[in-house]
């Protein structure tokens, strides 16, 4: 019984190389999906940053058994990506200044909080 719940221990202890992979590939599908939409269509950028949002955490959802933190961290991360997306086809399509905003806003939260970038490197326990 001991061994049972160390083996649970273990598989629920992080985010397993799949899941990496599953998250870097719905990164790349929604990217190439909202080039390909802001470009032949000219959709807007507030659709493009939901919908990435939501690719990236379907493919989470139905590639691997992740849970709900990998999964946000997943549509974080299509978010920033998709903003990434919008603000490299500015010359293309056009730009309003709220989806300038909402796409550096996209960017910002991906790096914070689904890279970790400025989070302490260990938590400090009380």
């Amino acid at each position: 019984m001991g061994h049972a719940a160390e083996l649970r221990a273990v598989t629920r202890a992080g985010s397993s190389a799949s899941t990496a992979i599953v998250i870097g590939l719905g990164c790349l599908l929604a990217a190439g999906g909202v080039t390909v939409l802001r470009v032949l269509l000219g959709v807007e950028a507030l659709p493009s940053l939901t919908g990435a949002a939501v690719v990236a955490a379907v493919c989470v959802t139905a590639l691997t058994d992740a849970g709900r933190a990998e999964v946000a961290r997943a549509a974080l991360l299509g978010a920033g990506t998709a903003g990434a997306a919008v603000l490299a086809t500015v010359r293309v399509a056009s730009l309003d200044p709220t989806d300038v905003i909402a796409s550096l806003a996209a960017l910002v939260l991906a790096v914070r909080f689904g890279l970790g970038v400025g989070a302490p490197r260990r938590p400090q326990r009380k």
